[in-house]
């Protein structure tokens, strides 16, 4: 049977947050705008459950991680909990995806929960052990890199990972610092073998559905 990807996030510790309305407007704006990015890519639209849980359903895994982590560079500093399931849907595919079950949705509610306890915020749950065991490794790896950066170097790498094709000097200008100054930070936060490492996960996710 056919495979899909689901994609579980939770805002962490969303009924504390002090500017909780700002930050839900932000989390809906989000989804519509990375829904219609990828609106080739899903097999049924994403919906927000209580202002602060989103799911959404992919045909391939590497775009519900794309979606995951686009979504959360755009609500950093809020924290974001991510559980990615890969398997069967045992409903009808039009129905809302609220609507809909099957051991890709068990597979994603049990990541994200267990992502609540674990050092990453994403956990990746499939058929198939070993590569989960693997691609959680490395995602294990990734989190504790970028929870080593300060504030500021999160905002200059979210900055630089967002806009396709910009050079350092553009984003010293908008900083209003030195280019070599973003050079340094963006060798010093290992931007680029992160990227290598995403890349990776991506194609290892892509073929987890085959």
């Amino acid at each position: 049977m056919k495979k899909f990807s689901i994609l579980i996030i939770d805002i962490v510790d969303s009924r504390n947050l002090e500017n909780r309305t700002q930050v839900q407007n932000r989390f809906k704006q989000a989804k519509e705008e990375l829904s219609n990015k990828f609106s080739e890519e899903q097999f049924v639209s994403p919906e927000i459950i209580r202002g602060d849980e989103l799911e959404a359903g992919h045909l391939n895994p590497a775009i519900s991680y794309q979606f995951y982590r686009e979504l959360s560079r755009r609500l950093y500093p809020v924290m974001i909990n991510a559980g990615i399931g890969i398997g069967t849907i045992s409903t009808r595919k039009d129905r809302p995806i609220l609507e809909m079950d099957g051991p890709a949705f068990h597979r994603a509610r049990f990541a994200v929960e267990k992502a609540e306890t674990e050092v990453t915020n994403l956990v990746i749950r499939s058929n198939q052990e070993a590569e989960d065991k693997v691609l959680n490794i490395i995602l294990n790896l990734i989190c504790l890199i970028k929870n080593s950066w300060t504030a500021r170097q999160h905002e200059i790498v979210n900055y630089y990972l967002s806009k396709e094709n910009i050079t350092q000097t553009e984003i010293a200008y908008e900083f209003d610092i030195s280019q070599p100054a973003i050079a340094k930070t963006l060798s010093r936060t290992n931007v680029r073998h992160l990227e290598e490492a995403n890349e990776t996960i991506k194609q290892r996710m892509s073929d987890l559905i085959d």
